[in-house]
C-alpha cells in the first residue's frame, strides 16, 4: 500500500506492516544492479540466529534484526527493529511511579528501537559491520517465544496516521461532496 510520494520516493506499507520508502527495498551497500530484501518473517529469521547462538555459546543472548527507517515530522533516518528474538521490546513502565511519586500512565519504551539505533551508531553505515554486541541490560533478554518486533507495528484501529495523503484526500473529498450535495439538496432541491 503506497502511504505517500513525493519526487521521486514512495513510501509503502510492506507484507510485513512495516511503512518505508520503497517497501524497505535498499540499494545501498550492495554490488551494482542488486538490491537487498527484507527478511520473508524478520522475527523468525531473529529466534534462528538467537536459538544458533546460545547453543554455540550457552549465552543467554536475544537478537534484534533493525532496518534504516525515516520518520514522520522529523529529517533523517534511524535504525529500528524489524524483528526480535529472545529480548523484550517494550520496558513497560506503565504503572509504576516517576521520579516525583506521580504514576506513569503510558511509559512504555520501545527498548527493541532504542538498542537498534545505538548499534547502528556503533556499526555505522558504510563500513560492512552488520552486527554490533549490546551489553549490560541481560534484564531484558528472555525467552526465545517472548513477542517479537511485529508486536511493535500499532494495531490500524489505533493508529491515528495509518491512512496515506491520496488515501486522506479520496476519503475528504468524499465525504465534503455527500456534505455539499446535502447541503444542495436540503436548499430547496437543488441538485449537483
Amino acid at each position: 500500500r503506497v502511504a505517500a510520494s513525493g519526487h521521486t520516493t514512495r513510501i509503502v506499507e510492506n507484507r510485513l506492516g512495516i511503512i518505508a520508502a520503497a517497501a524497505g527495498v535498499d540499494a545501498s551497500n550492495t554490488p551494482d544492479g542488486t538490491v537487498l530484501l527484507l527478511p520473508i518473517d524478520p522475527d523468525a529469521s531473529a529466534r534462528a540466529l538467537a536459538a544458533g547462538l546460545r547453543e554455540a555459546t550457552g549465552a543467554e543472548v536475544g537478537v534484534i534484526i533493525s532496518d534504516t527507517l525515516g520518520r514522520a515530522w522529523r529529517e533523517g533516518q534511524t535504525d529500528a527493529a524489524i524483528g526480535a528474538a529472545g529480548i523484550r521490546v517494550f520496558d513497560d513502565l506503565r504503572g509504576g511511579t516517576d521520579a516525583e511519586g506521580r504514576p506513569l500512565v503510558v511509559t512504555m519504551p520501545c527498548v527493541a528501537d532504542e538498542l537498534a539505533a545505538a548499534a547502528d551508531l556503533v556499526k555505522g553505515k558504510t563500513g560492512r559491520t552488520p552486527v554490533a554486541v549490546i551489553r549490560g541490560r541481560s534484564d531484558l533478554v528472555g525467552s526465545l517465544e517472548l513477542p517479537g518486533a511485529h508486536s511493535i507495528i500499532r494495531a490500524r484501529e489505533h493508529d491515528m496516521f495509518h491512512t496515506g495523503a491520496a488515501e486522506s484526500y479520496a476519503a475528504g473529498r468524499a465525504a465534503g461532496l455527500v456534505a455539499a450535495r446535502e447541503a444542495i439538496d436540503g436548499d430547496g432541491g437543488a441538485k449537483l
